[in-house]
């Protein structure tokens, strides 16, 4: 079983990287972010982004919804909220093969490039926040669901888009957020044993290494310090894995990690496709 991270540049054309992009840039992500809506601010769904639609930025969850000169300040703790977006793609390798051509097409060369095609996407699944709620905080009145024509009955998703975006809220004793999505973290659960890993393949097209976005792998040696929900060590990063289009970084589920927000200074929000994968244990180390 593999045990260590590996990182894979170059292995996908760009043809590929060029569709999973503009796939990415043409659906909505979603996320469980509650800002609370303002009179003077624009009216805007709180739970479902489409780049195409709503512009491309990375930091309009902050600002860029004011809609009056001047009143950039006000409620200035209601708009700078953590957000990371999700874009379901599939929950097992069956329907993402049915439904979604270009990243099938994607994973297919992962798999045999990466796999030698002893994988599959029947990994461990991830929940995603801002799928159900009320239709009136949705695009066109509809929920992910409604709009899909899928019914709700997924409890979590082995494949989907994962992007982060700038996040300048300091973090205080008032404001501790460690539990918040997206903070350090291993990709599994409590009774999830056997060769399981995540891939993730990096879907942005541009990158500089001073945006940051990058992923940090940390030990479990001794430090005094728990995880605050899993009880395990956390040590000191041994890894660290820059936000490089195209990459492909492969993990074991039992692996401490946590990855970086971008910088404010990016033009827009790390995107990746991430696929929770099953793999055959003797024939990938």
């Amino acid at each position: 079983m593999m045990s260590e991270i590996k990182v894979y540049d170059d292995l996908i054309d760009k043809e590929t990287s060029k569709k999973v992009y503009e796939w990415g840039q043409n659906v909505s992500w979603y996320t469980g972010w509650h800002r609370m809506k303002h009179p003077k601010f624009k009216d805007i769904s709180l739970f479902e982004y489409c780049p195409e639609e709503d512009g491309n930025f990375n930091n309009r969850h902050w600002l860029g919804e004011i809609e009056i000169p001047g009143m950039e300040s006000l409620y200035l703790a209601e708009l700078m909220r953590f957000s990371m977006y999700r874009r379901p793609i599939g929950w097992s390798t069956e329907q993402v093969r049915d439904t979604n051509p270009v990243i099938w097409d994607l994973w297919s060369k992962i798999n045999e490039k990466v796999f030698d095609n002893k994988a599959n996407i029947d990994g461990i699944p991830e929940s995603i926040l801002g799928l159900r709620g009320p239709n009136s905080i949705f695009k066109g009145g509809k929920t992910f669901f409604q709009k899909n024509d899928i019914e709700e009955g997924p409890s979590g998703w082995t494949c989907y888009l994962n992007a982060r975006c700038a996040d300048i809220h300091p973090q205080t004793q008032q404001l501790s957020r460690e539990s918040e999505v997206g903070n350090l973290h291993k990709d599994t659960a409590k009774n999830w044993e056997g060769n399981y890993f995540t891939c993730i393949y990096i879907s942005n097209l541009e990158w500089n290494p001073t945006w940051n976005g990058s992923f940090l792998y940390f030990d479990e040696s001794e430090t005094g310090v728990k995880h605050w929900k899993g009880n395990y060590n956390i040590g000191w990063p041994e890894k660290i894995v820059g936000n490089k289009p195209g990459r492909i970084i492969v993990y074991p589920h039992t692996q401490t990690h946590i990855t970086n927000s971008p910088t404010n200074s990016a033009p827009e929000m790390t995107q990746r496709i991430v696929f929770r994968v099953e793999v055959n244990e003797n024939t990938f180390s």
